[in-house]
């Protein structure tokens, strides 16, 4: 959005694993999700997962986002293996108990994205609006959050996209394959325009 209000002001942009469609990032996790429930051997849940996944589309993003969560939630620690492939499972809590940050202060996070679910605007698609400039999509083989119809979509509307995958990498290729993930972002940044 911002780059679209002042192109001018951006250069190129950089997305790692983004969700431009909450709907779309919603649908590909339950797919994920499928996929866990049926190793835990819960055929109920999968079944579940499936059927919401495919859905209709006339179906509110709002109500499929809420309903997404409550499966996603309901997987318990096995929910990690959707946004986390090469590095611990346990990533998230690692990261949380590492940190100089108090917990008080992480749940500052809780709050943003509470506010930004109550005004709404993010479950507005912006693949109707895509910035022009020239872009990088940094996408992690195993992650479904950005998934192939929202990258589909992103590079036909902006044909001035590149696409790196890392291959050993689910949702945080920076953590997951830091010294590629520096790499390729110092080559696009120093890339000529």
């Amino acid at each position: 959005m911002y780059a679209n209000l002042y192109p001018t002001s951006v250069d190129k942009l950089i997305f790692e694993n983004a969700t431009f469609d909450l709907g779309l990032s919603a649908r590909s996790l339950l797919q994920g999700a499928t996929l866990e429930y049926s190793k835990l051997g819960n055929q109920r849940m999968a079944k579940a997962c499936l059927e919401l996944a495919f859905s209709p589309s006339s179906k509110p993003i709002s109500e499929l986002w809420f309903e997404f969560l409550k499966f996603i939630n309901e997987l318990g620690a096995e929910r990690n293996n959707l946004y986390v492939h090469g590095i611990e499972r346990d990533f998230f809590e690692q990261l949380v108990e590492q940190s100089p940050l108090s917990l008080d202060e992480w749940s500052k996070a809780g709050i943003h994205q509470r506010k930004l679910f109550e005004e709404g605007k993010v479950f507005h698609s912006l693949l109707e609006s895509l910035p022009s400039q020239p872009t990088l999509l940094l996408k992690g083989r195993f992650d479904y959050v950005m998934s192939e119809d929202q990258i589909h979509a992103y590079i036909t509307g902006n044909p001035n996209t590149n696409l790196i995958t890392f291959d050993k990498s689910a949702h945080f290729p920076h953590a997951e394959e830091p010294q590629k993930f520096g790499l390729e972002v110092i080559r696009y940044v120093h890339d000529e325009m």
